[in-house]
């Protein structure tokens, strides 16, 4: 993912500050359909307007492309289970 910038100059005159409400991401791979565009952003780019996404349902996405289960779980060297993914799904759109 790209951790955006601000869709507009700061104030400060030192460029575009870092922006965490709407960013981009490019996938391939993994059954990833051609082409598929999910969500979307206000015209000037500042937060967005359909099917908000987080980072979390973008790593359960990339694992389940993958062929893991993103709500599977792997064990610690005690024994100990940690789920993948303890917030977000993957995005259906994305996974077929």
């Amino acid at each position: 993912p790209d951790f955006a910038r601000t869709p507009v100059m700061a104030g400060t005159g030192d460029g575009r500050d870092h922006h965490p409400r709407a960013w981009t991401m490019l996938m391939g791979g993994g059954n990833i359909p051609k082409g598929a565009v999910i969500g979307a952003t206000d015209d000037k780019g500042h937060k967005p307007t359909k099917d908000p996404a987080h980072l979390s349902s973008v790593v359960a996405t990339m694992y389940a492309a993958a062929g893991v289960d993103p709500e599977s779980a792997v064990y610690t060297g005690q024994g100990r289970p940690m789920q993948l993914i303890t917030k977000g799904r993957a995005i259906r759109a994305l996974v077929r």
